[in-house]
């Protein structure tokens, strides 16, 4: 087996948020070899903008309503944003103008398509909450990776506040201002259960 010229290969290492100081960002920030290209969610001005191309191209307008129903049902994925957008022009072809109705009628709920549901649902056990965020997961042909990535870091990180609770007979408050830090709790998702 001959080995592969270093000169001219190329290594892609793809990562979800990644906060200022992470290792893999600094060695990357540093690095004259490495190139970090960070890419950030769309916000709700990105999404009106793209709305206003992509409509606009093809002579579709939208009622207020129909434009905050819009909003409310995409941004969760850019990619699956713009053919969900791509085909509500299709749909509107002909029309001058969209409602609520045709919203309805034709838009999938994009904003909640996220790595983050699935871990989740895998680390509360919830397996109705992991098929429903898979099947999103799907559509928007998000890499199944990024969820195993996830699960691991969040294990990870639930064996590490562990260890140095045992090990320094740490009390939980004390674990959860240092290693803590990394977890976010969603209220909303834990408010139907609880």
């Amino acid at each position: 087996m001959s080995e592969l010229p270093l000169e001219g290969a190329f290594l892609i290492i793809e990562a979800g948020e990644l906060r200022k100081g992470t290792a893999m960002r600094k060695a990357a920030e540093n690095s004259q070899r490495i190139a970090a290209i960070p890419c950030y969610a769309d916000d709700a001005r990105a999404l009106n903008a793209l709305i206003d191309q992509t409509l606009g191209e093809a002579g579709l307008r939208l009622t207020p309503p129909a434009r905050q129903l819009l909003l409310s049902m995409i941004g969760g994925d850019r990619l699956a944003t713009r053919n969900e957008i791509e085909k509500l022009t299709l749909y509107g072809h002909g029309l001058d103008v969209l409602n609520e109705d045709d919203i309805a009628a034709v838009i999938g709920d994009a904003s909640a398509i996220s790595a983050d549901d699935a871990v989740d649902a895998v680390l509360s056990g919830d397996v109705a909450a992991l098929r429903h965020a898979m099947a999103k997961v799907s559509q928007s042909k998000t890499p199944i990776f990024m969820i195993l990535n996830g699960c691991l870091r969040q294990f990870n990180l639930l064996d590490q506040m562990r260890a140095e609770m045992e090990s320094k007979r740490q009390p939980v408050s004390n674990v959860m201002q240092t290693l803590g830090r990394q977890i976010f709790f969603v209220a909303s998702r834990f408010s139907k259960r609880h």
